[in-house]
This record gives C-alpha cells, structure tokens and sequence, in this order.
C-alpha cells in the first residue's frame, strides 16, 4: 500500500472489533461499496480478507459436521437407500429405475416412489367428476366472453 497521502485525505476508521486504526478513507484501504454513505466498506481490507477467510473455514467446518452426524449407519454395499422412503434396497434395475447421470447408474428414488409420485401427479390435473350433493337453484349465469363462433 502507498505510504504517503495527502494531508487532505479524510481518515476513516476501521468497525473490525480487533482492529480500530484509523486510515485512509481511500479505496486504496477499503473495499468500495456503494450501499455505503461514504462509498467504502467498514472493514478494511485487512480485515474484510480475515473475516471472509474465517467464515468460510467455519462453513467448511459445520458442512463436515453435518455430513457425519447424516450418515450414522453407512449403506452396505451392493445396496442403495432411497432419498423419498429412506428404505434401502438392492441397487439393481429390478428396485431403482436406470439413471446413467448417476454414479451408480441408478436413480435416486425407488421404482415404487416414482411410480407413486408419477400416479399423484396425473391425477392431480384431472378435474373430480363429482356432481355437487344439492344443485343451486338458481341457473347458472353464463360469464361474458368471446361469442362461441368466433372466426378465432
């Protein structure tokens, strides 16, 4: 960094609960950031890398933890567990359907899950062809719309 500035230079004070200095408000010493009155960040840039660099070793650290406290019992193997029932199963084509994206060639959900989320879903489009206990007793108004034959 340039050791000399001009005496006109407005100082700036770092907001780091270790650091403190009071330094250049230059870009130079702070990173910009225009959501900023002044334009620059809080942190110097020296703290801007520490922080940085802290919290993503301690992302790093509570995904590893997370990791090993989700996989207690391991999967034999020759053996896969289904992500939808959790049930773990034979990895072979006649429980998992084929996926060659995967690394075992086979998908993530078991044949009887698909099958289910599959069957769900079609049906769920389908309108219930069920009449209502009581018809109304008025007749039904027909909304106003385009004329039924339209040239469009």
């Amino acid at each position: 960094m340039i050791q000399h500035q001009p005496a006109n230079t407005p100082t700036k004070i770092c907001s780091h609960k270790d650091c403190n200095k009071p330094l250049p408000a230059t870009v130079e010493y702070f990173y910009p950031d225009p959501a900023k009155k002044d334009g620059l960040s809080y942190y110097c840039r020296t703290c801007s890398k520490l922080t940085a660099s802290r919290n993503g070793k301690a992302r790093r650290r509570a995904a590893a933890l997370r990791r090993k406290v989700e996989n207690p019992n391991p999967v034999p193997a020759g053996y896969k567990k289904c992500s939808s029932c959790k049930m773990i199963l034979q990895a072979t084509s006649e429980f998992f359907t084929k996926r060659s994206a995967s690394a075992d060639g086979f998908g993530y959900w078991c044949k009887s899950c698909v099958r289910g989320y599959q069957n769900d879903r079609y049906h769920r489009g389908t309108p219930s062809l069920q009449l209502p206990a009581q018809l109304p007793d008025q007749p039904l108004q027909q909304a106003p719309g385009p004329v039924a034959n339209a040239p469009y």
